[in-house]
């Protein structure tokens, strides 16, 4: 199953899933875009230009100059009819992808103190993705914070995955200290120093998952909502620790 249609499929049809839609289709162009997977618009001398741009519009709505700020406008005037302010999170996703934006090397990734990346993943991961969604599907019940531990280990299995893409593209999310107590020298997931720290952040995860387990129960989510954090989150990202360890 697609992410969007999981996606609809936990909001339902009408205004709720045309929101996710729009906003979905808006932040993979931005993201494409400040990757290098699709060429830069002619107007932008470079990426932060662009990616600055786009959070700029989001804090202050004006005439749209692409399709990216039209969908953004759509899915914050379909919001704002139905009671739903989601310009903070929106603007917590767009950040982290100017901060990438900023950071991206192909010949010599920058390497950034853990709590640089935390905050930076945090704000994707936790405050903007995560934050976003319990507004949508009408969690209201429940925090961003409630869902930190499953946010940061789904963000330990997609940095483990891509963890060579993310250097081809001029990433590395492995942060500083480890950088230094493990000697890496050669960004590449082949070299030792780098598949220990793999393996670490895979006993990480899954400490994290134990810990989301503990507290899971006691929230007041959804039905729906239980089903799919488990079958399309938990436990994928489980086996595939498990698979690395």
């Amino acid at each position: 199953m697609g992410t969007m249609r999981l996606l609809t499929m936990l909001c339902g049809e009408g205004i709720r899933a045309e929101i996710i839609v729009s906003l979905y289709a808006a932040l993979h162009l931005v993201d494409d875009v400040v990757d290098g997977d699709v060429d830069l618009p002619a107007q932008y001398s470079t990426a932060i230009d662009y990616a600055r741009r786009k959070v700029r519009f989001c804090a202050r709505p004006s005439v749209p100059e692409d399709d990216v700020e039209c969908l953004l406008l759509y899915a914050l005037t379909l919001a704002e009819r139905i009671g739903l302010d989601i310009a903070k999170e929106m603007h917590c996703i767009l950040a982290s992808m100017l901060f990438d934006a900023g950071r991206r090397d192909p010949l010599h990734p920058k390497v950034f103190r853990v709590r640089v990346l935390h905050k930076h993943f945090h704000w994707l991961d936790i405050e903007g993705t995560i934050g976003l969604c319990l507004k949508i599907f009408e969690e209201a019940r429940t925090r961003h914070a409630d869902l930190r531990e499953l946010g940061e280990a789904s963000r330990i299995q997609y940095t483990l995955k891509d963890v060579d893409e993310d250097f081809r593209a001029g990433y590395c999310n492995i942060p500083l200290e480890d950088v230094e107590r493990l000697g890496i020298h050669v960004f590449d997931s082949t070299s030792s120093p780098v598949q220990k720290w793999c393996t670490e952040e895979s006993e990480r995860g899954l400490q994290l998952l134990q810990e989301h387990r503990r507290k899971v129960k006691r929230l007041p989510l959804r039905f729906l909502t239980r089903i799919v954090l488990p079958l399309f989150y938990e436990w994928p990202a489980r086996k595939f620790f498990n698979s690395i360890r």
